[in-house]
């Protein structure tokens, strides 16, 4: 298919003696493995991960609400997501109908390009690799009110989507996407970005 890689996990836990089980399927498209760059890739990961601990976390909550034993309890669901919480108590949800992905955009975004940037090419200027860095931790939200969001407020997301699209592609030229004007890049050169290792 399409999709760059897929999380899986029936969210179920097992407690035992205070330690929690948790198990998680990540599966990589090898296309991407192939042919993208390696900070595509890396990002693939962190985003993959990220939905897995989502779901772990939700688990270990509902863990504790049926034991009252654990760390994750309603404060520390308030504190670390902010937006599971509000959809869940406030607004009825399930969890299966609370997006993740806004989740990470909403409250995740800086600490996923934080997870990145010490993997990125150190010749590259701090501007550049933010940049990209920031594009790639957007690659997979731009269906949230979170990326509408940062468009509204003035970023540029035009530039995300083409050095996203760059990164996965190895691409170089000029390049444009709906509704917005063409954008030269290179994935080595203007981006510093690192060619798969084969």
């Amino acid at each position: 298919g399409d999709d760059d890689a897929t999380t899986h996990s029936d969210a179920a836990i097992s407690v035992y003696k205070g330690k929690t089980k948790f198990s998680a399927v990540i599966k990589l498209n090898p296309w991407v493995l192939k042919n993208s760059t390696n900070e595509y890739v890396l990002s693939t990961i962190v985003h993959e991960v990220m939905h897995a601990i989502i779901r772990l976390r939700w688990s270990q909550y509902q863990y504790w609400l049926a034991t009252h034993q654990g760390g994750i309890d309603s404060t520390w669901m308030k504190n670390h997501y902010p937006i599971y919480w509000k959809q869940y108590i406030q607004q009825g949800l399930t969890p299966s109908q609370i997006n993740s992905h806004q989740i990470m955009g909403t409250d995740y975004i800086n600490y996923f390009t934080s997870l990145i940037q010490g993997f990125y090419n150190k010749q590259a200027p701090s501007n550049v690799r933010d940049s990209v860095l920031y594009a790639l931790g957007w690659g997979g939200l731009r269906g949230t009110s979170a990326w509408t969001a940062i468009g509204a407020a003035g970023r540029d997301t035009c530039k995300y989507k083409i050095y996203n699209g760059a990164a996965r592609n190895k691409r170089i030229g000029t390049f444009s996407t709906p509704n917005c004007p063409p954008i030269s890049v290179n994935y080595l050169d203007s981006l510093k970005l690192t060619p798969p290792c084969n």
